[in-house]
Formats: C-alpha cells, sequence, structure tokens
C-alpha cells in the first residue's frame, strides 16, 4: 500500500518539482526575444513552444484563454511558465482538464488584478504551483479560487506568501472539517 502510494503521489510530485524549480527567476535569464510578446495563438505558433508534454490544440486553448484574461498577447516567456504550470498540475493526479486548470489560475490573476504585471503572473503560477504541491494535490486552483470568494478576503491585497497560507489553511481545514 506505502509502495503504492509513493509511485502514485509522492514520486510525481517530486519529478514536478525538480521541474518546476526555477520556474520564478526564468524570466531573468531569458533573451529579449522571450520577452516580446507573442506573434498569436496559432496551433503553429504554439507547436514552437516546447516546454510541456500538453499537444499544440491544448497549447493554443491555454493560450487563447490566457489571452482573453489579459486582454493582450502575453510575453513569451511568460505564456511558458504559463503552459508549464499547467502541464504539471495536469501531470499530477489532477482529474481536471488542462483548460479547467487555466482557467481557474487566469481566475487567480484576474482577482489578483495582476493582468498588466507579467512577473506578478508569474509569481502567481509559482505561489498555486507550490499550494498545489504542499497539499500533496488535495487544493486545486479551483478549491483556492472558491475560498477566495467565500472569506470574502480581497485577493488584490494579498502577498504571495498570504496567499500561499490560505491555500494551506484550507487543506487543513479540509482534512479537520
Amino acid at each position: 500500500m506505502l509502495t503504492k502510494l509513493l509511485q502514485r503521489k509522492v514520486l510525481p510530485l517530486l519529478f514536478v518539482a525538480l521541474a518546476m524549480s526555477g520556474c520564478d527567476s526564468n524570466y531573468k535569464n531569458q533573451s529579449e526575444n522571450a520577452k516580446l510578446p507573442i506573434t498569436s495563438c496559432s496551433t503553429t505558433e504554439m507547436g514552437k513552444i516546447n516546454v510541456s508534454t500538453l499537444d499544440p490544440q491544448q497549447k493554443t486553448d491555454i493560450c487563447n484563454i490566457m489571452v482573453s484574461s489579459i486582454h493582450r498577447l502575453p510575453p513569451v516567456y511568460v505564456l511558458k511558465d504559463f503552459e508549464r504550470f499547467v502541464s504539471l498540475v495536469k501531470s499530477t493526479a489532477s482529474d481536471d482538464s488542462a483548460n479547467s486548470i487555466a482557467t481557474q489560475a487566469m481566475i487567480v490573476v484576474k482577482m489578483r488584478r495582476q493582468q498588466n504585471n507579467d512577473d506578478a503572473m508569474q509569481n502567481t503560477f509559482d505561489t498555486l504551483w507550490r499550494i498545489y504541491q504542499n497539499t500533496q494535490t488535495h487544493v486545486t486552483i479551483k478549491d483556492v479560487n472558491a475560498g477566495l470568494r467565500r472569506s470574502g478576503l480581497v485577493a488584490s491585497e494579498m502577498s504571495d506568501e498570504t496567499l500561499e497560507q490560505f491555500g494551506i489553511s484550507l487543506w487543513r481545514n479540509q482534512r479537520h472539517g
């Protein structure tokens, strides 16, 4: 039983943690081209972004979700991190579709009023990942959204650390409530 638990939950999380490590600082080392906005969300363009296991149509869908949420074409580095985040959550025991994960993550970005701040969006993706990882995948992005709405807390005023603590408190409530 313990071996199966390790294989299904712990090992994938360790693998994904290694893949995500350093994601929040990737943009600091990007070329100038990576800082330019993408040209479109076409399948052809998304096929050029090779950072995840998502198929080109899923990448196109995720790109369109981001564009419709922020009302602009994002820089390549932000889209790459977003795609990586969605792919990793999807690959670690999530029953949600890639589109659902992307939509829920962008709702958090909008609640935090970060649509025009690329670095803040990246930090939100990293924070959501830490919540998902630190709660052993029990607190989903959808749970964070619902919790923020129920709590009446103003998400736009929360620091990344406070949001992470909030997500972990949701898990404690799930376990004890």
